[in-house]
């Protein structure tokens, strides 16, 4: 099992998406997580130049659920580029249509719950959510979230995400 420290190394960063794209890493998990907070927080580039090529390909190639697995725990480490890898996400997730509907709608329920966590005033809410990109097809199911945001901020925030998901069963 792939260990990775907290110090980000931008040596380690071919290596590493040598080995995720040949699929010996095992833990693809925490791989991807230490190489999206390289790619986001180093100011380097060529690393960053290397790196988009490398997700454009891995995501193009895999499956996608690990970006999704992933999201908010780098969403959390990367605090000034939130919006660019919110939309860099969904770029991704397009690259492998197979599964990308589910996906989406998985990401985009995520960063509710995130920002529902995060922001207790619904006031202040608003404009973030109305922000996010998403797929039409999911319009309405956004909407209705939307619109209960106030009931959704009364719960814990570990509730958060499956109150969001009874809504949508609606």
């Amino acid at each position: 099992m792939e260990q990775y420290d907290d110090n980000l190394d931008e040596n380690k960063v071919k290596p590493i998406s040598k080995l995720l794209l040949s699929a010996y890493i095992t833990n693809t998990n925490q791989s991807i997580v230490y190489l999206l907070k390289i790619f986001y927080l180093t100011e380097t580039n060529y690393i960053q130049q290397y790196l988009s090529c490398f997700f454009y390909e891995y995501f193009r190639k895999n499956n996608t659920n690990v970006l999704v697995s992933v999201f908010i725990e780098v969403l959390l480490t990367i605090e000034k580029y939130e919006k660019v890898f919110i939309d860099q996400t969904f770029y991704w997730l397009s690259l492998n249509k197979k599964h990308f509907d589910e996906q989406q709608l998985d990401l985009v329920i995520l960063i509710i719950a995130h920002l529902i966590n995060n922001i207790s005033d619904s006031k202040l809410l608003y404009p973030i959510l109305l922000q996010i990109s998403y797929n039409k097809d999911f319009a309405e199911k956004i909407k209705v979230i939307i619109n209960n945001i106030n009931e959704i901020i009364e719960f814990e925030p570990k509730e958060n995400y499956l109150t969001v998901l009874n809504l949508l069963d609606k």
